[in-house]
């Protein structure tokens, strides 16, 4: 399949921590440095949010200007890490509204390095290779439709216009900035990636094997009390009673679920892991992006580390991403790059169909959610604005999902990030999902000539997770799903455009 040139090899073949102490030391001191542009304005926040916020905002921008080489391992890790800090620095937070906008920080870190790093494209895009330039000019054009539906959205909705405008363009700026630094310069992420995914393994094992203490080492009780504060609020527990009995006693029934939380395993309870990010179907996504990260750097035993971790956190999307590419690269193996594609094809299409007839028999809550979408969308093309429609504009109460289910169909959208997409977006939001998808073709495009599997994970656990945006919010909408996925194809497609547009320079005459 071709041999992969060292350059690339720096990013995008099998690469880890390496026998020499020095890359180890400079991997820590890497993940020091994002410690610390991360915990210390979360700190400054608690202390004074007038201190807080304009020190993210200049530390995020001195980053981007003088340590450029660093900023794809430090937004990663706030995207990976940073809800950790804010549940150990908890018991000082004093009201829900100052955690939901703690909350936010690795977001603005986001904006403003990519605004630092798009400026400096804008002010000389010929300084980038011709793939980046064409991804990150569509992007910007993208991203200004996305703005003129959340400008009318925070008219309608502002607190859920603000939330989904962040959800809806967050992957397109983590894929802007990793291709923007990964084009100009060789950052060689694998001690990187490896050394999170080993802090990412631990914090899921010390969860599993000792849940209370790892709630109360991170003052997860006191995390968790802000975060479902709302529940209590709107009478949520109470409706659980009335409609079936069950009786809320401690975090513990929060957690408790059927296994991959579906009827399919009835019986099966497992006491859910929500890992360092606090998030369940998150944290799922995160493992399955590190299993196969390091499958494909021919570190299998570490992978494996995040088998149990992945059946606990018990999210279902997730499981299938991790299957579903194993099965990518073995097709492309036996039976080469097109054929292994148009196998890909079937089996995604198969897998969306049969999820889809499934749960309209079952009343899948996710089902009914994307047909609430499609009905929304089908009623109104040009879309109701961002911010309308979805799980965030407001608890769905039990009575409304019980009147959902009789009536197969739900009236908005919820559930369903691609539902969500066409109800908020309209037509346009199809061409939010192109824009995706293209990003996947380009990155098969290298696998095909190359074979490296890094380029394959790219590609089709980007087209698998856009699959998954149909049954589920979190598969878009979340920074540790599509938005881990297609930083990392930036990087693999950065590096890849960086050393083919140097050896196209080197054979000119």
């Amino acid at each position: 399949m071709g041999t992969p040139s060292p350059d690339i090899a720096a990013t995008s073949a099998p690469i880890g921590l390496g026998p020499h102490a020095e890359t180890a030391v400079a991997a820590m001191a890497t993940a020091g440095l994002a410690i610390v542009v991360t915990a210390v304005p979360l700190a400054a926040q608690v202390i004074s949010p007038a201190v807080g916020l304009p020190l993210a905002m200049a530390v995020a921008i001195g980053l981007a200007l003088r340590l450029p080489h660093f900023v794809p391992a430090v937004v990663l890790f706030a995207i990976m890490f940073q809800n950790l800090i804010v549940s150990l620095l908890s018991p000082a937070i004093t009201d829900l509204d100052a955690f939901n906008f703690i909350r936010g920080y690795a977001f603005l870190t986001t904006v403003m390095v990519w605004l630092v790093l798009v400026g400096g494209f804008l002010l000389a895009p010929d300084r980038h290779g011709p793939l980046v330039r064409r991804l990150v000019g569509r992007g910007i054009w993208l991203l200004l439709v996305i703005g003129g539906f959340a400008a009318v959205g925070l008219a309608k909705n502002g607190a859920a216009a603000i939330i989904y405008t962040r959800n809806i363009v967050t992957p397109i700026l983590l894929l802007h900035i990793t291709l923007l630094v990964s084009d100009r310069q060789r950052l060689g992420t694998g001690p990187m990636f490896v050394l999170y995914a080993g802090i990412l393994f631990a914090c899921g094992w010390f969860e599993m094997v000792a849940h209370e203490e790892w709630l109360t080492l991170i003052s997860g009780y006191m995390y968790w009390a802000l975060n479902t504060s709302s529940l209590f609020g709107t009478g949520y527990w109470e409706q659980i009673l009335a409609q079936t009995g069950f009786v809320y006693r401690d975090l513990d029934d929060f957690f408790r679920i059927n296994l991959f939380n579906t009827p399919v395993f009835a019986g099966i309870s497992v006491l859910r892991l929500h890992g360092p990010n606090i998030h369940a179907v998150s944290f799922g996504y995160a493992l399955a992006f590190m299993a196969l990260y390091l499958l494909a750097a021919g570190r299998p035993v570490m992978a494996m580390l995040a088998l149990p971790l992945l059946i606990l956190a018990s999210a279902k999307g997730a499981f299938v991403v991790v299957i579903l590419v194993v099965l990518g690269w073995g097709a492309t193996r036996l039976l080469g790059p097109r054929p292994a594609l148009m196998v890909m094809l079937a089996v995604v299409t198969a897998y969306a169909v049969a999820m889809f007839v499934s749960g309209l028999a079952t009343g899948d809550y996710h089902i009914i959610g994307l047909i609430g979408g499609l009905k929304g969308f089908a009623a109104n093309p040009i879309g109701h604005a961002i911010g309308s429609g979805g799980n965030l504009t407001g608890s769905v109460s039990v009575e409304e999902w019980n009147k959902a289910q009789e009536m197969g169909s739900f009236e908005g959208a919820v559930e369903s990030a691609v539902g969500v997409l066409l109800y908020q977006m309209g037509a346009a939001g199809l061409i939010v999902l192109v824009y995706y998808l293209e990003v996947a073709r380009q990155a098969w495009r290298r696998y095909a000539r190359s074979g490296l599997l890094h380029q394959g994970l790219a590609a089709f656990g980007t087209l698998v997770v856009v699959v998954n945006g149909l049954f589920q919010e979190e598969a878009l909408f979340s920074p540790l799903a599509l938005g881990l996925m297609l930083a990392f194809a930036g990087l693999v497609l950065g590096s890849a455009e960086r050393v083919e547009t140097r050896e196209a320079r080197s054979t000119r005459p």
